[in-house]
């Protein structure tokens, strides 16, 4: 599924119960290295392999959300 077998076992995502080396947000196909306070550092390249991962999709969703006129927050407040 991910661009090797490094990657492929060691991705988790936000529903995984098991926390791994790189967290993966489908939302927006981001890559992330998990911080110690919950955040993350946004990854361009596969830290096994170095093939570049996708562009981040986050903008282009907010983008078209936008369009739609539906407002949308990550942080319920």
């Amino acid at each position: 599924m991910f661009c090797c077998n490094m990657m492929d076992q060691n991705v988790y995502f936000a529903d995984s119960p098991e926390k791994k080396r790189v967290f993966y947000v489908r939302r927006f196909d981001e890559y992330m290295l998990p911080c110690s306070d919950d955040s993350g550092i946004l990854i361009s390249h596969c830290p096994w392999c170095g093939k570049k991962l996708p562009e981040s999709k986050r903008m282009r969703w907010f983008d078209e959300l936008d369009a739609l006129g539906i407002e949308f927050s990550l942080f319920d407040t």
